[in-house]
């Protein structure tokens, strides 16, 4: 058996082992589709296929084109996949208007940025110690650690990962809590291992859309900003987020081993929010019940998705 671990498997464990059945055992997702969500979706999609068509050689105006196309189809075939309606600000021209002026906004990164890759998907054996291995027992000698790292560029002859993020809140906010990023460790770590290369460290890509609906129910003036955020890590900080992987990663097995993934009852609400699985929890369900739930499908792997 081939013991896996990602940093979106990762999250889902810590957040609730009930979800993490839902999701990583059963492979199911909502029906139903979230702004937010297909609207990062595709501005990683657009900023993917721009920079990797950099990298192949198309000059500018020819990959800001191919991008803008592949964000469209990506667009459409999200709206057949998923049910969800227009009536959001989060909407394609804004997301090509957005990617516009991102560009605008950091025009000086065709002097000073080198585009070594985007979107690589990386995987690397992390053989586990004697040690480790007595202490997660549900793990095998080697777990595959997996991940898609979105952008990796040359900065001052220094190496750095750059990850692509959107966000409606304040921007100084969503660094300060990524900060400590389980994800941007796991991206930092793997691809030292991966390239046997120093890295500098990490640059969280932010970019800011938000707006509020007025009175009479239309949405007010849409707000549109970018920044670049470093995070770096030391030795130590990689070395407490091996142990937490490890940790983490050997308690989602262990649930799939004993069959027993409780519902973290803390995690059904965050900020207000209702997690996208608590109808299925509320309802009690039978795998075999869920399994057969018009409301929920199976989730499509990620190498097959266009979106």
């Amino acid at each position: 058996m081939s013991f896996k671990g990602s940093n979106s498997k990762i999250d889902t464990q810590l957040t609730c082992p009930r979800k993490a059945l839902y999701k990583y055992h059963l492979y199911r997702e909502p029906v139903k589709g979230g702004y937010a969500l297909r609207y990062g979706s595709i501005w990683h999609i657009i900023q993917n296929i721009y920079y990797k068509s950099i990298v192949e050689g198309l000059d500018k105006s020819d990959a800001i084109e191919k991008a803008i196309s592949s964000g469209n189809e990506a667009w459409k075939e999200y709206n057949k996949s998923y049910q969800i309606d227009e009536d959001d600000y989060r909407s394609f021209t804004e997301c090509t208007s957005s990617f516009l002026s991102y560009l605008d906004f950091y025009e000086n990164d065709e002097e000073s940025l080198e585009i070594i890759a985007s979107e690589e998907n990386l995987e690397y054996g992390m053989e586990l110690s004697v040690e480790e291995s007595l202490k997660f027992p549900y793990l095998t000698e080697v777990v595959i650690l997996e991940g898609v790292i979105d952008l990796v560029v040359k900065m001052n002859e220094s190496v750095w990962i750059i990850d692509h993020k959107t966000t409606g809140s304040y921007m100084g906010l969503i660094i300060k809590s990524l900060g400590r990023s389980m994800q941007l460790m796991t991206y930092h770590y793997l691809y030292q291992k991966v390239k046997k290369t120093e890295i500098q460290g990490c640059m969280l890509n932010l970019h800011q859309l938000s707006s509020k609906r007025k009175k009479d129910g239309d949405w007010g003036k849409v707000t549109v900003d970018f920044q670049r955020s470093p995070q770096l890590y030391t030795e130590d900080d990689l070395k407490n987020w091996r142990e937490h992987f490890l940790y983490t990663l050997n308690d989602f097995y262990m649930c799939e081993d004993k069959k027993c993934f409780p519902q973290r009852l803390s995690s059904c609400f965050n900020f207000n929010k209702p997690c996208d699985y608590i109808d299925l929890c509320m309802m009690n369900q039978s795998n075999e019940e869920i399994l057969v739930n018009p409301n929920f499908q199976k989730t499509v792997p990620r190498e097959n998705r266009k979106f």
